[in-house]
């Protein structure tokens, strides 16, 4: 009887040995699926602030106020980093009573993709 005892408990010990097994496979995998999500929301919210900024830029290009976007490039970090147009004044003092009417330039930056290579398929 004490036989039977022992490989009752054996059995009992190695099914929690396997289940806790699986437990730590299964945390390993949410733990994963988190970073994921993380990862992908700090991406989110870097694309969302690029777009924010294009569109204002946009919309400030559409009502002829140059004098906001150039306002937003001396001040705005962000906007440094995400715009895709440099704007200057020519004429440092105009007087009218429209002063965004002043002549401007309006440059596109020098744009780079960022290309990542990877060796696959090229042997020594």
């Amino acid at each position: 009887m004490e036989y039977d005892k022992v490989v009752s408990d054996a059995i009992k010990e190695s099914e929690k040995t396997k289940q806790e097994e699986e437990i730590k496979k299964i945390k390993g995998i949410v733990q994963k699926i988190l970073e994921k999500i993380d990862s992908l929301k700090e991406k989110k919210v870097g694309l969302d602030k690029e777009i924010r900024v294009l569109e204002d830029d946009l919309s400030d290009l559409k009502k002829g106020r140059m004098d906001k976007i150039e306002e937003r490039q001396e001040k705005d970090p962000d906007h440094k980093n995400y715009t895709i147009i440099v704007v200057k004044r020519i004429e440092k003092e105009y007087i009218p009573m429209y002063p965004w009417r002043s002549p401007w330039i309006i440059t596109i930056k020098d744009y780079m993709p960022f290309y990542t290579f990877t060796d696959a398929g090229i042997s020594d």
